[in-house]
């Protein structure tokens, strides 16, 4: 989370093309809650365009069910792990990686998502979204 979160803008395909309508954070979500998307749909927003994500496999779940196990045994109550669940980067991008350590919080995150100033490490456990997640979910 150390990079420099550019805010992304409506783009032009070879400068002559349509523009592509990119979502806000606060859209997205106001999509979720009018239940315009829902859990069925299994999408996330990264840099303003709401991208389906992929199944899990048996593996990649195992991984993920692991690592949350020794985050939660190792690390207790001085931080929250939220597991598979959004977090907020800006006002473009509501991923949801597969563990998150997070700063602890008095109402444990139940007002709103953790930001990056509140994001301690990011885990995406990848076997066959590889290129996506180094790429469009790296930022």
């Amino acid at each position: 989370m150390s990079a420099v979160l550019e805010t992304p803008r409506p783009q032009t395909s070879n400068g002559s093309g349509p523009k592509v309508r990119l979502f806000t954070v606060k859209e997205y979500d106001f999509m979720i809650e009018q239940g315009i998307l829902t859990a069925d749909d299994r999408v996330e927003l990264l840099n303003g365009v709401i991208i389906e994500k992929m199944s899990k496999g048996a593996k990649h779940s195992s991984s993920n069910d692991r690592a949350a196990r020794f985050f939660y045994r190792t690390l207790g109550d001085r931080v929250v792990v939220r597991n598979q669940n959004p977090i907020c980067l800006d006002d473009f991008s509501e991923p949801e990686p597969d563990l998150v350590l997070a700063l602890p919080d008095p109402k444990d995150y139940s007002d709103r998502h953790p930001t990056p100033a509140e994001i301690l490490l990011v885990i995406e456990v990848s076997d066959t979204t590889l290129s996506l997640d180094r790429n469009a979910k790296a930022v």
